[in-house]
């Protein structure tokens, strides 16, 4: 059991120092759309009608002339030619097309499989950044230094995926799985086997610094699974603010499985939903 204690640790840890990590904010993608050809027409000169002077009937022997009034020239209306209205309602809708193609690639939902599990994820929401495990593993090993007895590679081979909200590159999704054999006397619904995971976990994050805030026996995918919140001190993780961390442990089968979810404290809250909405699509 100790094994799997330690491995649990060592993730909370990736995640902690991951999520405190101070990281450059992804920048606002350009939205600026092609804009349409503009029709323009030259407004066509209209001659002016010089003023004419029409003699009026004579009643009397007096002879009068009256001025008729000046006429007013009205300008022809301006009409956009028919083939010149086509061509803008036809790039009006090719650009309606092409935002609708690009909404639905952006907001398409994959489904992940691990050993074992499955789960889906929007990657309108999140980023894989799974590819840097091997550097963020070693920098946990050097947090972890003096505090507990694992190496990088053992992070890194208990690790299956990582990733970053694209709104908050600090909240991230943690997803790591170990085999360490028959797992079926681990019953979380025993209160004796509870309270040993709690105060083994409580002694071992509180020895690295963290803030063991509580824990609860859950079900989630239709398994019993034992869910940790902890926070992690910006003085222990070296960055500017606090962060706060739900890790949800499971065993099935011959394997531990744990999925975590950290963020800086003040955005916690924020960013949970769509935590949420990544794991009720877990299945093992």
């Amino acid at each position: 059991m100790k094994k799997i204690f330690i491995i649990s640790l060592a993730v909370m840890m990736l995640i902690s120092f991951t999520a405190c990590s101070k990281k450059e904010e992804p920048q606002t993608p350009d939205t600026t759309t092609n804009a349409l050809t503009e029709y323009t027409q030259d407004t066509e000169e209209t001659e002016e009608i010089p003023d004419e002077t029409i003699p009026e009937e004579t009643e009397a022997p007096k002879e009068t002339t009256t001025a008729a009034p000046e006429e007013t020239t009205v300008p022809e209306e301006t009409t956009v030619p028919a083939d010149t209205t086509a061509e803008i309602t036809t790039a009006a809708t090719t650009v309606a097309e092409t935002t609708a193609a690009t909404t639905q690639a952006v907001s398409a939902v994959s489904t992940v499989k691990g050993n074992g599990y499955s789960f889906k994820i929007d990657s309108a929401k999140w980023m894989d950044v799974s590819a840097y495990i091997d550097a963020i593993s070693k920098e946990a090993e050097k947090l972890g230094q003096n505090k507990i007895n694992i190496t990088a590679e053992q992070i890194k081979a208990a690790n299956d995926f990582v990733y970053f909200h694209g709104q908050n590159r600090n909240v991230i999704i943690n997803v790591a799985s170990t085999k360490v054999g028959d797992t079926s006397n681990v019953d979380f619904s025993n209160a004796a086997i509870k309270m040993l995971f709690s105060e083994t976990m409580r002694e071992q994050y509180e020895k690295v610094g963290f803030t063991y805030v509580g824990d609860k026996v859950s079900k989630v995918a239709g398994k019993n699974c034992f869910v940790m919140t902890i926070e992690a001190p910006k003085s222990v993780v070296g960055a500017a603010y606090d962060a706060k961390s739900l890790a949800y442990v499971f065993f099935v089968g011959e394997y531990q499985y744990v999925i975590t979810y950290t963020a800086p404290k003040q955005d916690f809250d924020t960013y949970k939903g769509d935590f949420d909405a990544v794991l009720s699509t877990l299945a093992f």
